[in-house]
């Protein structure tokens, strides 16, 4: 099995293509659904109603440790 280098740890973005390659990437797992339906949401409330200035909107999102991070958990 491949390594990252020594001192490095190495992560991408979910669905990342070569997550499961040489080196089984880790990578942040982010409800890409869940995104939208909070857009929609947040649009329509804006043209129904006086906008409110910087809304923030939190969406978890899960890490999924892969060996470019350490050993794999388990």
């Amino acid at each position: 099995m491949a390594r990252a280098a020594a001192g490095w740890e190495l992560a991408g973005p979910q669905g990342f293509e070569a997550a499961h390659l040489l080196l089984p990437l880790t990578t942040v797992r982010t409800d890409f659904m869940e995104i939208g339906r909070r857009c929609l949401s947040l649009m329509l409330d804006r043209l129904e109603h006086t906008p409110e200035p910087g809304v923030r909107v939190t969406i978890p999102t899960e890490l999924v440790l892969r060996e470019s991070c350490g050993p794999a958990p388990g």
